[in-house]
């Protein structure tokens, strides 16, 4: 009783102020978050947009604004008047004034936005007519055995290595324009080039194909669908795109426009190489439609508020959670494209990096295949993400908690803790049969369900004690302890009874931060009775010093199981039990001090 007086005032007035003072499952919560930010380096790939009045995006949904798949931007969360909206969908319109919080590349946005500052200009019909002459359009078969199947085309490689434009993919009857990163090559695929004379050429002879032969120019708007526009970029003097290679610029692969050719002192140019290094004053020669010329443009008016946001604190609240999650081992998603996934139809949440090879990808993902080993860093509302729990294909390596509290049955649950306890300190039942009733019984008033039984146990912290349990075991037999109780009787020597007793009383207590306490006084128990009797004294003292000290162990998570079994929920860190513990240790060790010896007297042993 003493013990306990004390300990509660020393909490209300000094230990409560070394405990974390914030929500302590939130703030666990945050700090994983935050962690899952750094790691992932989503900081570096995150900054603010604001649309402003009159921008030709106001009004255009998130879809129609292409920030998606033309800038590869990510838009994780729109803010208006103050509120923000979490992973909006791509039917949300956009509207002056409105800031988006988006994930990709800054320099990328930066690119298409020095292409909107050009010079376009499309009415001249002699560009239709250049371009027919000089440009070729033809259709290649993957042949049997070629090195491209299996492979995604990159379509800048694809044009250096071919001196074309990969334009578009025909699988059967199947037609593919977009993405066409994202496309496996299989056998008798037949790809569009346009390109010139020499292109044609080098297909021709390449092992990889087995046909090879022009097509109608008709064939894009007929059967791909494709633009027929060709547009005159010119590069005024003052462009930042003055002295970059065509390949750096991104033109090549800008909105899957085609690059034609190049204009340079009159002298046209057919499909220039992407290491031809951009002149003031040169035109460049593309394909492609009014709409996406118009996109180029908007992209030019948005406005960078911060390339580095200060808080990423929007992607963890109430509603919402970053977690991380991996592959089972036989996930039949193995395999298979984010893009093929399809995570926010799907599960509804939305896939924000990927850690594979030791550092993390944040771009591009929609072509890369899932493997097992991966982690996938995903964002999206707290009970879609703890649905993905269940999912066979998945395994959560971060948990997502529930914050909706069932407060209805809460006197029914207090009454049965209350009744565990009394039992207990009255004696009518082991602490062990009286337990197991109050779990019984709070299934059975459906305090909770047994689904949500089996989800509270901490399985880390029932396999961290198993496994402690050998441990004081290989101490016994190998002879440790007993070797550290002669230590200390040696270093002890000389001194009187109580110096010895509370000798052991430090050493248990010291002890207390690996081994299990269980199995410590099992140890300990044996070695204080020998000491005693070679004391001359009665063991009842030393027994009772090392039982307390054994209790009475707060300075470590592994001290004992009930600090294991908080540490989790309680949301504390190891400094946590070291700063608060460590001082109540000594505090308890100098009551039992001045208290054991009345309470527990030192008798000697009288022989006859």
């Amino acid at each position: 009783m003493p013990i306990l007086i004390i300990g509660t005032v020393f909490f209300q007035f000094a230990g409560r102020h070394l405990l974390p003072k914030k929500s302590p499952t939130l703030e666990q919560e945050r700090r994983h978050a935050g962690d899952l930010q750094w790691r992932y380096g989503l900081e570096e790939r995150t900054f603010l947009l604001s649309v402003p009045e009159g921008a030709r995006l106001e009004g255009q949904t998130i879809a129609e604004s292409r920030l998606a798949t033309s800038a590869g931007l990510k838009v994780i969360a729109t803010i208006e008047q103050g509120e923000t909206h979490l992973l909006p969908s791509n039917d949300s319109p956009l509207a002056a004034g409105q800031q988006l919080l988006v994930q990709g590349r800054l320099e990328h946005l930066e690119r298409l936005r020095t292409w909107g500052e050009l010079i376009v200009s499309g009415d001249s019909a002699a560009l239709d007519e250049l371009v027919s002459n000089e440009i070729l359009l033809f259709e290649v078969r993957v042949a049997e055995g070629s090195g491209l199947i299996g492979a995604t085309p990159d379509p800048l490689a694809f044009r250096e290595v071919y001196h074309g434009n990969l334009l578009a993919i025909r699988r059967e009857d199947r037609f593919r324009s977009e993405n066409l990163s994202d496309v496996t090559l299989q056998q008798d695929d037949r790809l569009l080039v346009q390109g010139g004379k020499a292109a044609l050429d080098l297909m021709e002879m390449s092992p990889n194909f087995d046909e090879c032969f022009e097509v109608d120019e008709s064939l894009l708007v007929l059967a791909y669908e494709l633009p027929r526009r060709v547009f005159s970029i010119q590069v005024p003097d003052d462009s930042a795109l003055v002295g970059e290679t065509l390949g750096d610029s991104g033109i090549a692969d800008l909105f899957a426009f085609s690059l034609l050719g190049l204009v340079r002192d009159t002298n046209l140019e057919i499909v220039p190489d992407i290491d031809t290094v951009i002149r003031a004053g040169d035109g460049l020669l593309v394909q492609g439609t009014e709409e996406q010329v118009g996109v180029l443009q908007a992209f030019q008016e948005l406005k960078i508020l911060s390339s580095k946001p200060s808080d990423l604190g929007v992607l963890e609240s109430e509603r919402m959670a970053l977690i991380e999650a991996t592959l089972q081992p036989r996930s039949k998603l193995a395999g298979q494209t984010v893009k093929d996934v399809q995570f926010e139809k799907r599960y509804g949440v939305e896939l924000m990096a990927i850690w594979r090879g030791g550092r993390a990808h944040r771009t591009d993902l929609n072509s890369m295949e899932l493997k097992v080993g991966d982690a996938y860093l995903l964002l999206g509302p707290r009970d879609r993400l703890k649905q993905l729990e269940d999912e066979p294909d998945f395994l959560v390596l971060t948990p997502v908690r529930h914050r909706a509290e069932q407060t209805r049955k809460a006197p029914a649950a207090g009454f049965i803790l209350v009744g565990v306890v009394g039992s207990v300190l009255l004696g009518w039942l082991p602490i062990s049969v009286a337990a197991v009733a109050g779990a019984a019984l709070m299934v059975t008033l459906r305090c909770l369900s047994m689904e949500d039984a089996y989800r509270a146990i901490e399985w880390r912290s029932i396999f961290l004690i198993a496994g402690m349990l050998p441990l004081g075991i290989a101490l016994d037999k190998t002879g440790g302890a007993a070797y550290l109780a002669n230590t200390v009787m040696s270093l002890m020597s000389g001194a009187g009874p109580f110096s010895i007793i509370f000798a052991f009383y430090a050493v248990t207590a010291l002890a207390t931060l690996f081994i299990p306490t269980a199995a410590l006084v099992v140890l300990m128990g044996p070695i204080v009775m020998t000491a005693s009797a070679d004391l001359g004294v009665h063991p009842q003292t030393g027994l009772m010093a090392v039982a307390i000290a054994a209790s009475a162990s707060f300075a470590s998570p592994v001290s004992h199981p009930a600090n294991l079994l908080i540490m989790g929920p309680g949301g504390y860190r190891f400094s946590d039990y070291l700063k608060l513990g460590l001082p109540l240790t000594v505090l308890v060790g100098l009551v039992t001090a001045a208290l054991l010896p009345l309470a527990w007297p030192l008798q000697p042993v009288v022989t006859p």
